[in-house]
């Protein structure tokens, strides 16, 4: 399992691995983009994003995430 987190952080030993990316939106949507696609190359199978802050500026951010766990 690997973990994409802006805020809450997991204890590493407990996960196959754990992204810490930025807190601010634009940034956080580059680094999820790269950070899924580290994870697709890797075979991994399950990912758990972190939900991001419910605010204008992260609403497509959102909305991806929505969409891609569907």
């Amino acid at each position: 399992m690997q973990i994409i987190a802006h805020t809450i952080i997991p204890a590493v030993e407990n996960f196959a691995g754990v992204s810490v990316i930025p807190h601010d939106a634009e940034a956080f949507a580059r680094a999820l983009y790269a950070g899924l696609h580290r994870c697709d190359e890797a075979g991994v199978e399950f990912i758990v994003v972190e939900e991001p802050p419910d605010l204008p500026e992260w609403s497509g951010i959102a909305d991806r995430l929505r969409r891609a766990s569907a």
